[in-house]
């Protein structure tokens, strides 16, 4: 079995959009290919790259990240495989997706192409859905049939919309470390900044932010053996790119953080690398932000998430 991951970009003579590694592809290949047997998986972040490798073996899934600036161009790649091949199962996966059922229904029509929709945390969804197709030989009509709800994922039977509920990894250590793994290697000869995580979800619920959803309040936490080693891996490879990013989504918020930056801060005397840290900072606690920036000797930026600073649109809100 075979899966290309993609988190298109465009591009012309640089890159033009989302210069960033293709993380959470590389969660999901490096999770599916723990847990699904005889899984061949790869990962793509230029649509040259992914046309050739279409060319050279057509795969039985190609699963596509999806934000706002690259939903026209996945689908379109995507819509264009199915043409040639429409044996071929599309997922797709990522935040620029409605959130209720109506919009959800409407999405999938309009991108028919699209066969199954990965939502939320995608790692447990995705090796499923990959398990349940794979049990119905690859037969779409068959793996639907019954009409079964998956957990995060989407899909139209007869037109109508089948979802299931959304669930969270309970421990996101479960995942292999997609660095270590050697998925991501091929992306330190690219003109793309290096990102990691060391958590997930977040405990506010700014009404304008995909994050302040419900389901994302419990806050998920990688090892700090993790983190040091996806730096340090890391630091070992990178060339050419001064930037370093990361996911988080108030990091300095956390007493954990500044043992981070103390790592960060001794690459950098050791490595001279990363000259830029880029990052959400977070929205209290903020004495020990200001340390965390101090220990990056400012080359950290303090950043604030404001709805509005309107009074009348607060109140509605």
């Amino acid at each position: 079995m075979i899966a290309y991951i993609s988190d298109l970009t465009h591009v012309s003579d640089v890159v033009a959009t989302s210069r960033i590694f293709p993380l959470a592809p590389a969660y999901l290949a490096s999770y599916a290919k723990k847990l699904v047997p005889n899984l061949a998986v790869e990962i793509f972040k230029y649509v040259n790259d992914l046309n050739q490798a279409v060319i050279r073996e057509m795969p039985d899934f190609l699963c596509m990240s999806n934000y706002s600036w690259n939903l026209n161009l996945s689908y379109a790649f995507a819509q264009r495989a199915k043409e040639i091949n429409p044996q071929l199962i599309v997922i797709f996966g990522g935040p620029n997706f409605p959130t209720s059922p109506a919009e959800r229904t409407k999405f999938m029509r309009e991108y028919s192409s699209i066969d199954f929709y990965i939502y939320g945390e995608g790692e447990e969804g995705f090796v499923s859905l990959l398990s349940k197709l794979i049990d119905a030989g690859l037969d779409i009509s068959q793996a639907t049939a019954e009409s079964e709800p998956l957990d995060n994922c989407c899909y139209l039977h007869d037109n109508k919309l089948v979802t299931g509920a959304e669930k969270r990894i309970r421990d996101v250590n479960i995942i292999p470390n997609p660095y270590t793994t050697g998925i991501l290697d091929k992306f330190f000869d690219q003109p793309l900044i290096p990102i990691f995580e060391t958590t997930r979800g977040c405990p506010f619920s700014c009404t304008f932010c995909y994050s302040g959803h419900k389901s994302l309040t419990r806050i998920g936490r990688f090892a700090p053996e993790t983190t040091i080693e996806t730096l340090e891996y890391i630091a070992k490879r990178v060339s050419n790119i001064d930037d370093l990013m990361c996911a988080d989504l108030n990091f300095g918020m956390y007493k954990r953080d500044e043992e981070i930056a103390e790592y960060l801060r001794y690459l950098q005397d050791n490595y001279g690398w990363p000259n830029s840290f880029n990052v959400t900072t977070g929205k209290s606690n903020f004495k020990r932000i200001m340390r965390v920036v101090e220990k990056l000797q400012n080359k950290m930026n303090v950043s604030t998430s404001v709805q509005s600073l309107n009074d009348e649109t607060l109140h509605l809100i």
